[in-house]
This record gives C-alpha cells, sequence and structure tokens, in this order.
C-alpha cells in the first residue's frame, strides 16, 4: 500500500485509528473531533493532486472512436494544458477515459510498478475544473459521470453537473461512501447520446474538506511551480499558485506568508505550500461578469455578484479574479471592507 507523503498539516492517521479517545461518534467530544473543526474554521485541509491533466500519455480510452480524449490548451484553467473529453459517437455509459496515474500525476508508488494502490481514505471529496467551449456542450446533468478503481473493482457512476453556457466551474464529488482504500485508477465516463460534443476537465484534486462546493483553502495555498518564497515574503495569489508580489501592488495580494522555513519553491505537484494567518480563501460561483479585486455581495441561490457603488458596506468577499459570465467559479477571500470597482 502507498500513501501520499503530505506537506499539508492533519490528523488522518490518528483519526484514523482512534487513537487515545481522538473521536467520539456518539457526542463529537474527541479531541479529534475539535482538531478537525479548528482545521476547517481557520482554513487547514487535505488537498491532494490526482493528476494536473498536463499530459496527454496519462490517459487511455475504452472506445476509441466513440469516446476520445486529447489534451491541449483549449479550456484550460490551471497550467499549461487540459483534458479534453469528444462524443465522437453516442455514448451509452460504457465507454470511458482512464488514468491510472493518481498520486500527484504519476504512478502509485514506483512509475514503472502500475499495480500498486493507494489509500484515499484522507479525502472525502474529489473535484476539478470543468468547461464547455461550446454552449451547452455536456450540458445536462449525467452526460459525464466519474467513476473509482478501487480493488480492481470499479465504483458507482456519479453523475457530473452539466455546463449551462461557457463557464468554468468547479464539479465536486462525495466520494466518502465509496470504497477507496485501494485506488488504482479513475475514469470519466462518457453517457451523452449528442455527438462530436466537448468538453473540457483540468487540475483534479482530491481533499478533506469542502466549503461553499468547493475545496477549503483557507489560510493555505499552494506555490506556483518553479517559485521560490522566503519566510514573510509579501506574496500573491495566482490561479497558478502563490507568487512574489514584487511588481507593484495587486488586488491579488495577499500579505506576508509564513512558510515555517527560510524559503520553499513549488512543485508541479502543488504539493508545497504557503500559509496567510488570518486570511481564508475559497472558491465562489458569479451570478454575472464581475471585476478582479471587486467586492462580493449577496445575488441568489448561492451565487454572487458585484456590489454597487454606495453599497460596498453589503460586500462579505472579495474576488482575486474576474468572473467572465454567470456561473463561473473565481478565487475570492473573506474580506468586509466594502470594495467597490468598476
Amino acid at each position: 500500500m502507498h500513501n501520499a507523503k503530505l506537506s499539508r498539516p492533519a490528523v488522518n492517521l490518528a483519526l484514523a485509528e482512534n487513537l487515545g479517545g481522538m473521536v467520539d461518534p456518539d457526542n463529537s467530544q474527541g479531541y479529534g473531533d475539535a482538531i478537525e473543526l479548528l482545521m476547517k474554521m481557520v482554513g487547514l485541509n487535505t488537498i491532494i493532486q490526482v493528476n494536473d491533466c498536463e499530459t496527454s500519455g496519462d490517459w487511455t480510452e475504452s472506445d476509441n472512436g466513440t469516446f476520445d480524449y486529447a489534451v491541449g490548451a483549449t479550456g484550460k484553467r490551471v497550467g499549461t494544458n487540459c483534458l479534453k473529453l469528444t462524443t465522437t459517437a453516442a455514448t451509452d455509459g460504457s465507454q470511458y477515459v482512464e488514468t491510472k496515474l493518481i498520486d500527484e500525476s504519476a504512478y502509485v508508488g514506483k512509475n514503472t510498478d502500475t499495480a500498486q494502490v493507494q489509500d484515499w481514505r484522507d479525502t472525502d471529496f474529489i473535484g476539478f475544473w470543468k468547461h464547455s467551449a461550446d454552449s451547452a456542450h455536456f450540458g445536462t446533468d449525467g452526460e459525464l459521470k466519474f467513476a473509482l478503481v478501487n480493488d480492481g473493482t470499479v465504483s458507482a457512476l456519479q453523475s457530473i453537473d452539466g455546463s449551462a453556457a461557457t463557464e468554468h466551474h468547479w464539479c465536486q464529488i462525495d466520494i466518502s461512501s465509496l470504497d477507496r482504500d485501494k485506488v488504482s485508477a479513475i475514469r470519466f465516463y462518457g453517457n451523452n447520446s449528442n455527438t462530436s460534443e466537448n468538453t473540457y476537465i483540468d487540475d483534479i484534486i482530491r481533499y478533506k474538506y469542502q466549503f461553499n462546493g468547493g475545496p477549503l483553502y483557507g489560510c493555505g495555498l499552494p506555490i506556483k511551480s518553479g517559485t521560490t518564497l522566503s519566510e514573510n515574503h509579501w506574496s500573491q495569489w495566482t490561479i497558478d499558485g502563490v507568487i512574489a508580489s514584487n511588481t507593484g501592488a495587486n488586488v491579488a495580494d495577499l500579505g506576508p506568508c509564513y512558510l515555517g522555513s527560510s524559503s520553499k519553491t513549488g512543485t508541479a505537484k502543488r504539493a508545497v505550500w504557503a500559509y496567510f494567518p488570518m486570511r481564508f480563501i475559497f472558491l465562489v460561483q458569479a451570478n454575472a461578469a464581475t471585476v478582479a479585486g471587486e467586492g462580493l455581495e449577496w445575488a441568489a441561490n448561492g451565487l454572487a455578484a458585484g456590489v454597487s457603488t454606495g453599497v460596498e458596506e453589503e460586500g462579505w468577499a472579495k474576488g482575486l479574479e474576474a468572473a467572465g459570465e454567470q456561473y463561473d467559479h473565481i478565487f475570492a477571500m473573506f474580506d468586509t471592507g466594502g470594495r467597490f470597482i468598476s
């Protein structure tokens, strides 16, 4: 059994073993229960990259010419490329695209040993970006499905949300009820009778805690691959990870970072993190286009809108990036200072 090496704080092992009264299943009064609640409130999570969707060779397909894949830049959200899935012909829920490179975009264990399995019980959710470049392609819930391969058995297929238009939205699947102690692969299944439809998947991760329908990033974010930060370095959010704030003030500035060491350098595995005390970063779905740095307020149905002049006091978060259209998910930060940008 191969377990992921974590560079983020976690109590998963102690919780799993229920060491020394860590968990009180009847009253939630164990030490572990309190620690878990504190982790959620301050924003410490177990977030592990499954596959970055950057490399074509990571994937295989069951039915060439029916449900096909490619890897390219169109539709990407993080990094350079993303996974494109195409119904070349009608699919019926039996055709799939698969990867066994599920341990931070590598095979579990040694790269030459594809038979190893991984225990995923330290995480309860899997999520990824989904986008349709053509409006409403894969627009119905369940036209795309997801499954784990665990101990040689394919899990029940999990429906994936449809795309309303051309938004980039976050899809989250609760895997806590699935057998996941010996995971060897993940699959996307086509269940779409429409032909010549495309959808794009990017940045597949698994995580312990969700917040607002996405991963709880809270006070921590991965450092951008190849970027070196030093302790207390003033830092800035980007979709690819934290970078240094050294080119002038920016709406996505986060302030000084905490590393716990003199310096750290980000990796493509997104496994090296910086922390920002008292910050709380998360994903929010927009009700309409917004401007980067804009204050966000309540709109409807759990969506957020940009504040209008004169009502800045109604803003409860700050958008770290712009939303291009309704239903886009964007990164935001809790901030009740009141901000208006037009």
